[in-house]
């Protein structure tokens, strides 16, 4: 199995092949969030998501059964939640001791 660099993954998500397919799948589920459809609420696909990663799962990047629309609430919560936590992370500032002079 090919696990992509990258460099690889970069010219995959601007190739001209994703954008039309990424297209494509927004018509077929009616941009709407199948997520939020399946539970009977109505939002507006905002991004095409890979149910097996493509890092993962190479192989099936250009599968239209691999691809579903989602939107960012249920793509950054439930779909990614382990990167939903670095979103709005600042980094910290640093501690100055109360005695300092």
């Amino acid at each position: 199995m090919k696990y992509p660099n990258d460099e690889e993954l970069r010219k995959f998500y601007n190739s001209t092949r994703w954008k039309k397919l990424r297209e494509y799948i927004r018509k077929r589920d009616n941009n709407e969030c199948q997520w939020c459809k399946a539970e009977g609420r109505f939002s507006p696909a905002e991004c095409v998501h890979h149910k097996r990663e493509v890092r993962d799962y190479w192989e099936l990047r250009f599968e239209p059964n691999n691809l579903i629309t989602l939107c960012n609430n249920c793509h950054e919560t439930k779909a990614h939640p382990e990167k939903k936590h670095n979103l709005f992370k600042f980094p910290k500032k640093k501690q100055v001791p109360k005695e300092w002079w």
